[in-house]
């Protein structure tokens, strides 16, 4: 097991993302923007066969990474979030460690137009080293360990980064993704 990360057998190709993109929920500055899902009933209908979850996800989104991405390092509310990227937009997630005793400053979202803090903290660099990188590709999923301290790099050329995130508040990843079954037989 990927202290950082883990790929997951899922694919969800045939999915129509104008059933899933509902209203806006939150976004963190211009580039990372997260709506709800607009039809829960038919998203549900879509991952039932391919996708079982022993700990049920708190939340679920429908995301937009545009830009450059969050280039500063950060952990997020969620403990561990399973990416679906419905289009990676080339996007790399580097995680880091932390070195000594790091300092950290909220990052506040903004959810409709009220700025908060939902627990999101963000690192200074020079309290990190490099530890690991991924680049999805377009169809893949990866469930996160987002507890850890991470960003997201992506060039401006490239396509918008758009993808379905499961998250879990307060589970251990690793519980998480122990959790985590793809039946057999499942669509393909």
């Amino acid at each position: 097991m990927n202290q950082y990360y883990n790929k997951i057998d899922l694919n969800l190709s045939d999915l129509d993302i104008d059933r899933i993109k509902g209203d806006p929920w939150e976004f963190y500055g211009h580039t990372f923007l997260q709506y709800v899902i607009k039809d829960t009933n038919y998203l549900n209908d879509l991952i039932k066969d391919r996708i079982q979850f022993g700990i049920e996800p708190q939340a679920v989104f429908y995301t937009e990474i545009i830009d450059t991405g969050v280039m500063i390092p950060h952990v997020d509310l969620a403990t561990a979030v399973l990416n679906y990227y419905i289009e990676s937009g080339d996007a790399i997630t580097v995680f880091w460690e932390i070195v000594g005793q790091a300092q950290t400053r909220p990052l506040s979202s903004n959810r409709n137009g009220t700025v908060e803090h939902q627990g999101t903290m963000e690192f200074d660099i020079k309290d990190l080293r490099f530890a690991e990188k991924m680049c999805a590709q377009d169809h893949e999923a990866y469930l996160l360990n987002t507890g850890r301290p991470h960003s997201i790099n992506k060039k401006p050329s490239k396509p918008n980064r758009k993808m379905i995130r499961w998250l879990w508040h307060d589970v251990a990843y690793e519980d998480v993704l122990a959790s985590i079954h793809i039946p057999a037989g499942r669509p393909r």
